[in-house]
């Protein structure tokens, strides 16, 4: 499937002193050059699982260094742009320019500096472009951490005050006067000084902790299956989603040893399949609305049958 979305990325090349300067009192330039590794590379790890939802083209948009060193650094399978001169706003409007003109419908540029910032909430922010014009990601400091847009608007970037607590406000009331249909996402914490460190490390840890429990956990009666883009398991031996039974079992009210019965299944599978289907809804829901926009696509509408909790 060709792809009519793009996520562009600005971040820049971790060289010491150079970069993430205001933690640099707490870090040091070595610290601070690290913290902009981690990040920038937890951004990316992100938007490639962004992939797997949805066909989105990823573009990294660079200050310092090269092409070659980012290369080296973030992988050969993403596109590399070096961004232009002036200000924050005139970097932004010339990387939406060349998204649009590309023949991109839907574009939204993000920085590394929001942890927050996932895959699963890109897609969102990408799903709200269907229906709006701009997307904005709100900041705590009043700024904003994600824009996006159906097409390209060169007044927003315009007579912002960059890098101040005015510039969410500032682009909103812009998006007003325009008459544009905005939606805003949910309010996120930037890591830009010494105070904002926690938040990275409680990223950080919940990335220990879920690496950790993928090594241990063993799944016996479910395995993953060849697909374009689904990730989600099936029921080993089968060409069964977990998903179905799961959906089936709460639709129709089964208790486990009923779904078991109805579907020639063990219990121990069953409440394996349970297991894995409450503790992945965000995937499953996810890839169940992209299978609806691809049946769409197709000209096949589904009614809705399940409420996800």
């Amino acid at each position: 499937m060709i792809s009519t979305e793009t996520l562009i990325i600005f971040s820049r090349y971790p060289e010491a002193g150079k970069t993430k300067t205001r933690t640099i009192p707490a870090l040091g330039p070595e610290g601070a050059a690290n913290l902009q590794r981690e990040m920038s590379e937890y951004t990316v790890s992100q938007a490639l699982s962004l992939q797997s939802l949805r066909p989105v083209s990823i573009e990294i948009h660079y200050a310092g260094g090269n092409e070659d060193l980012m290369r080296q650094w973030l992988g050969e399978d993403l596109n590399y742009f070096q961004q232009v001169e002036g200000d924050l706003g005139e970097k932004m409007f010339s990387a939406f320019q060349g998204a649009f003109e590309k023949g991109m419908e839907k574009v939204i540029t993000i920085g590394i500096d929001c942890p927050g910032v996932t895959s699963v909430l890109l897609a969102e922010a990408f799903e709200a472009l269907e229906q709006n014009d701009l997307v904005l990601g709100p900041a705590a400091d009043g700024g904003y951490y994600l824009i996006g847009l159906s097409c390209l608007v060169s007044d927003l970037f315009k007579g912002i005050p960059w890098s101040t607590s005015e510039v969410f406000s500032k682009t909103k009331g812009l998006a007003d006067d325009l008459g544009l249909k905005v939606k805003d996402l949910v309010l996120l914490n930037d890591v830009d000084r010494p105070e904002d460190l926690e938040i990275w490390e409680k990223v950080k840890e919940k990335i220990k902790e879920k690496k950790t429990s993928n090594e241990e956990k063993h799944w016996h009666y479910l395995e993953t299956r060849p697909h374009p883009w689904r990730k989600q398991l099936y029921v080993k031996g089968r060409k069964l989603k977990a998903f179905g039974v799961w959906m089936d079992a709460i639709v129709n009210e089964m208790t486990p040893t009923e779904a078991a019965e109805e579907w020639d299944l063990p219990l121990a599978a069953i409440s394996e399949i349970f297991e894995y289907c409450e503790t992945h809804q965000e995937l499953l829901k996810y890839e169940a609305d992209l299978e609806s926009h691809y049946l769409k696509e197709r000209g096949i509408d589904l009614e809705p049958k399940v409420t996800y909790r």
